[in-house]
């Protein structure tokens, strides 16, 4: 599961804090100068109700009552209002096609046309149907408060007079066209009559009624379905009858057998007599075993027990017998329902066909009679209609003038701009962070790694290897404080007291390897440990000329090759208490032919008797592999890392090489860390697993002073 750096994207918003409040100043300048440049708009706004109902032709030529509350009838008024007419109409009157503010001058000189007018004035004009409601709300912005209200009382006016008149001219061409549908309808309904009666003629005895309901029942039906049932019921009876009795005769005789029957052994008199029989069997159990055969008791309980069965077996015998009696009634029962059946199908089909003749007709008959009636509601409301012109809008607010403009919102787009400029500057931040694929603090790393952060060196203003030396500088106090925690991790770690060895290496060229490894070195002298410092780097040497007036005619090169001595006079002594130097040495060889990993685990046994602590510096393992054959015989092996420099594939590569050559880094070192690095001490989520920390003086050894 990936592991979310919050640290790091609370140290980069630290960092680089001045992007979010640039791009809000920016932005917020930007559209504060859009805002206070754009004319001011004040909104004058009416109200509409629309009326539930209103009259309609009908497709026969009929009229009806149109229900105006369904949604897209409403929505139709509501384009209705504001249509390319009536904004035409309303510009014209109010002069808006030489209005500078509604269209500019075009670049040419010509006029507008009607469908640019249209199109520019309708951008100021909004009429909006409210949810739930049938109200519409209409709203006009005009520079002016004045012509703003002027406009929208035109735009009311327009709508009632449009709705007007044509509700009036609906109701004149309603009332021609029904005049001639009520003769047609009043003889085609006499005429439906007329079939309805004459059928009904030739079925006197049939139950045939022109106003049936869902309360009436149909006798013949009725009656169907009651047959129906009983013969169900009576076919069911027959099957469990002669199931029963296919278990008897299975029984084989069987008084046992015959009652776990259930028709059987849950008949009232078996069931007491049964009940009666254990009773007697249970009683003759303790009569059995307090007296002999030939005693009175126990021979009566004997008769009574024989007895008791043979009523038993009698009462099974007259259940079977019953059975068989009700089995022959059941299929007597079924036969006569089976064919009685059969008569009540033929006589609902007859009436079925009947019926449906009969409903019919007395459908096409209610049809007739609901169109003449919507016929002669209709010819009424056209009457009532074409008399008095009826609008389906009421005006429920008319337009007062506006006392404050509504648009531009110059402090809320300000305001937004300012807060929109804010987060996006945060949200570059955050992008930018993700982006850098280096390491900045040791949580990132630990993340990465999962391995130890043993400390956050700060960066050293020193120029050169030689003055990044931090002994005897009084303005390094911070870069010594790093060491003594790097020298506290590295002792409380892993092997603890009994690590004498460690090899700094990196992913790449220009870590500070070289830096972290003769300062630790230092430290570890300046505790009182005798320390050795052992430049492998053979490629690029640089401690000796650190430490050093001159580079030693013989050194590690030689050392490995078997030209140079195996005594402690190869170490350098430095000028710095307890710590002493072994030089890279000169080699025409190539180096990783000359770093025998055999000849190398020999000197550090050699050096483990005259020092109590080894420090080795080696080139970066990310580049060459001349510290893998050396890093397996160390006791500790650490990994620095430059922060915000070195690419966290490099430093992962490196860690992965570390892993398969045996020598799995101790922890890592975060080299030049920001100063929000440094604030969390020198280790992460690693913390638990230290120990605590042992005497120094318990590593110590005999060796030269």
């Amino acid at each position: 599961m990936p592991v979310v750096d919050f640290a790091g994207m609370g140290q980069a918003l630290k960092r680089r804090w001045w992007v979010p409040l640039l791009t809000g100043a920016l932005l917020t300048g930007v559209v504060g100068w859009w805002a206070w440049t754009q004319p001011r708009f004040y909104t004058a706004t009416a109200v509409l109700a629309v009326e539930q109902t209103k009259s309609a032709i009908l497709s026969g030529g009929g009229s009806a009552v149109q229900d105006l509350k369904s949604l897209e009838i409403l929505r139709s008024i509501e384009q209705e209002i504001i249509s390319q007419g009536v904004l035409l109409r309303v510009a014209d009157r109010h002069g808006l096609r030489n209005d500078p503010i509604l269209a500019k001058p075009k670049k040419n000189g010509l006029p507008y046309q009607d469908d640019e007018v249209v199109d520019e004035f309708g951008k100021r004009v909004v009429a909006k149907l409210d949810r739930g409601t049938r109200l519409i709300k209409i709203e006009v912005d005009d520079t002016d408060p004045q012509r703003a209200t002027d406009i929208c009382e035109s735009i009311l006016g327009e709508a009632t007079r449009q709705s007007a008149d044509e509700t009036s001219q609906t109701a004149m061409l309603t009332r021609q066209t029904l005049a001639e549908e009520r003769a047609r309808t009043e003889a085609k309904v006499a005429a439906s009559q007329q079939a309805v009666d004459d059928f009904r003629a030739r079925f006197p005895s049939l139950p045939l009624d022109e106003h049936q309901s869902d309360l009436k029942t149909n006798t013949i039906e009725d009656a169907l379905r009651a047959t129906g049932s009983a013969t169900t019921a009576a076919r069911g009876e027959v099957s469990r009858l002669e199931n029963n009795l296919k278990q008897i005769e299975a029984a084989g005789g069987q008084i046992d057998a015959l009652l776990r029957l259930t028709d059987i052994g849950q008949r009232e008199e078996v069931a007491a007599l049964k009940r009666s029989l254990g009773e007697k069997e249970a009683a003759f159990v303790v009569i059995d075993a307090e007296y002999g055969p030939k005693h009175p008791r126990h021979q009566q309980a004997v008769k009574e027990i024989s007895e008791t069965r043979s009523q038993l077996a009698a009462a099974v015998s007259r259940a079977v017998s019953m059975m068989r009696s009700r089995l022959e009634k059941a299929r007597q029962d079924a036969a006569g329902l089976t064919t009685d059946l059969a008569d009540r199908k033929v006589d609902s089909l007859q009436f079925s066909k009947v019926a449906g003749e009969f409903a019919t007709l007395v459908s096409e008959l209610k049809a007739d009679r609901a169109n003449h009636g919507r016929v002669l509601a209709g010819l009424k409301e056209a009457e009532v209609n074409s008399a008095v012109g009826n609008s389906v809008l009421r005006i429920v607010d008319a337009p007062l003038k506006p006392s404050y403009p509504s648009k531009p919102r110059r402090l809320l787009l300000t305001a937004a701009a300012g807060v929109f400029g804010f987060g996006a500057g945060l949200g570059l931040v955050l992008v930018l962070h993700f982006m850098d694929r280096t390491l900045r603090s040791i949580q990132a790393g630990e993340n990465l790694l999962h391995l130890p952060g043993l400390a956050a060196l700060p960066a050293d203003p020193a120029t050169s290897l030689k003055a990044g030396l931090l002994h005897g500088r009084p303005d390094a106090t911070a870069q010594m404080e790093a060491f003594r925690s790097l020298r506290t991790a590295l002792s409380i770690l892993g092997k603890g007291t009994a690590a004498r060895s460690y090899l700094f290496t990196s992913a790449r060229e220009g870590e500070g390897t070289s830096y972290t490894a003769m300062n630790f070195a230092v430290s570890l002298a300046q505790q009182g440990y005798r320390t050795l410092l052992v430049d492998a780097n053979l490629r690029r040497p640089t401690l000796d000329g650190v430490f050093l007036k001159e580079r030693p005619a013989t050194g590690l090169a030689d050392h490995l090759s078997g030209q140079g001595t195996r005594d402690a006079s190869a170490c350098q002594r430095t000028e710095i208490s307890g710590l002493y130097v072994f030089s890279a040495g000169v080699t025409t060889r190539h180096p990783s032919e000359v770093l025998n990993e055999q000849a190398f685990a020999i000197l550090l046994q050699d050096a483990a008797k005259w020092f109590h602590k080894i420090v080795i510096d080696t080139p970066p393992v990310g580049q060459v592999t001349d510290a893998l054959p050396l890093a397996r015989h160390v006791d500790s092996v650490c990994l620095v890392v430059r922060a915000a420099v070195t690419p966290r594939a490099e430093v992962r590569r490196a860690a992965n090489k570390l892993n398969m050559a045996g020598a799995k880094p101790a922890g890592f070192i975060l080299n030049a860390a920001p100063k929000e690095a440094l604030s969390g001490g020198f280790v992460g989520d690693f913390a638990a697993g230290f120990a605590p920390a042992p005497s120094f003086r318990a590593l110590a050894a005999p060796g030269p002073s």
